[in-house]
């Protein structure tokens, strides 16, 4: 197992879940769409690559198409397009594409360029016919599996680049709803994303837009899991790490998402490797600060920007609650959203808005004492170190 920390795992990387991907697989083959609601770095776009591959060993035609880093329906489009020329079938569907589609495609276009005057498509205009030439191309009569990452990225950008505003975003989740309502289509597709899609939809109540769709939350590991991570690791690396210092790197997780595991082992390997350091409890505190003073975890601060007029909101919760081990009850949280704005339905609903979004992106949960409380012990220090301390 290589020790990764950022890209999604692949092939023999990819650790476990054994049984999840053989019943989601029987939900695809059962005609389901699928949404996975799961929070960011629970290993959401590595389980999607591995059905993809799972449908390719069945003989399916496969699609994936990262939006990160797109931001306008130009972009989006000309990337659908660039991913459909891989399918195997392309060949034979390049002969169904539309006119207005030829213009992105100068392979195929005998207009894209004229006397050295490149053709520029007149988006407002021609709009709607590329995506209706667009949902055309797609072949609904073969087996395949799309998977379609990032997908609430681009929808926030829509609003907060001011590239669009929420009636293109609608556009655009119920053009991808009209895919999936084709009679008798053998696509199926799959949406995963960091911001979450459903947070989006509710924010602005379209839900409408995504409510065929089959949610799975994937499983957080166990620590039985995590704990087999990194015997793993230990043995790509050459280091020894005795059963007790393990046990030791998960209690302070304590929250065992892939994406955090291997981040606390590459700091625990290189300060072994390059400054020396014996493999001891000592070694693990070190480690462990020095990863919640980094910038590592800086994303979890950088996309609260996705929550908009909830922000400022969300950054008072999640200061108060971060010196709060046992966390806070809802009456405490409501204190602070209605210090802000002194009318109490308004502070209500928008509490419970907060609240939905940052449970959803992993950030909060409802302990057994009924009080909120940071998820991940990790990401409750590096919070306050930044912000309180």
């Amino acid at each position: 197992m290589k020790n990764k920390i950022g890209p999604p795992v692949e092939g023999d990387d990819f650790y476990g879940r054994r049984d999840e991907i053989e019943f989601v697989w029987q939900q695809i083959l059962e005609g389901n769409n699928l949404l996975f609601p799961a929070p960011r770095r629970v290993g959401k776009t590595s389980f999607a690559k591995k059905l993809l591959e799972k449908a390719k060993s069945n003989e399916w035609d496969t699609l994936e198409i990262n939006l990160e880093g797109i931001s306008s329906e130009k972009q989006f489009v000309k990337s659908f397009l660039g991913e459909i020329q891989k399918l195997s079938i392309w060949t034979k569907m390049k002969s169904s594409v539309g006119k207005t589609l030829r213009k992105l495609i100068p392979n195929l276009s005998s207009t894209a360029e004229l006397s050295g005057v490149k053709v520029e498509i007149n988006w407002l205009g021609e709009r709607e016919l590329i995506f209706d030439e667009l949902k055309v191309l797609l072949d609904h009569s073969e087996d395949t599996l799309i998977m379609v990452d990032e997908l609430g990225v681009l929808l926030n950008n829509y609003t907060i680049q001011s590239e669009g505003d929420i009636a293109d975003a609608e556009y655009l989740l119920n053009w991808f709803r009209s895919l999936r309502q084709v009679s008798n289509t053998k696509i199926r597709w799959i949406f995963c994303s960091s911001v979450g899609i459903k947070n989006f939809t509710n924010k602005y109540n379209i839900s409408h837009t995504v409510n065929d769709l089959t949610q799975y939350e994937l499983k957080i590991f166990e620590r039985k899991e995590a704990k087999e991570i990194i015997l793993m690791l230990t043995k790509t690396k050459k280091i020894e790490i005795g059963e007790g210092i393990i046990d030791h790197m998960l209690d302070k997780l304590g929250w065992y998402l892939p994406y955090f595991v291997q981040l606390f082992f590459s700091q625990i390997n290189r300060l072994n490797k390059i400054e020396g350091m014996p493999i001891n409890k000592e070694i693990i505190e070190i480690a462990y600060v020095k990863l919640i003073e980094g910038q590592s975890l800086d994303t979890w601060d950088e996309r609260l920007v996705h929550y908009g007029e909830y922000e400022k909101s969300a950054r008072i919760i999640l200061c108060h609650l971060c010196q709060n081990k046992k966390g806070l009850k809802r009456k405490r949280l409501f204190d602070l959203i209605f210090q802000l704005d002194a009318d109490e339905e308004k502070a209500n609903r928008d509490l419970a808005q907060i609240i939905r979004m940052l449970t959803n992106d992993g950030y909060l949960f409802r302990n057994e004492s009924s009080k909120y409380a940071f998820r991940s012990p990790f990401l409750r220090d590096y919070w306050n170190i930044k912000f309180i301390k």
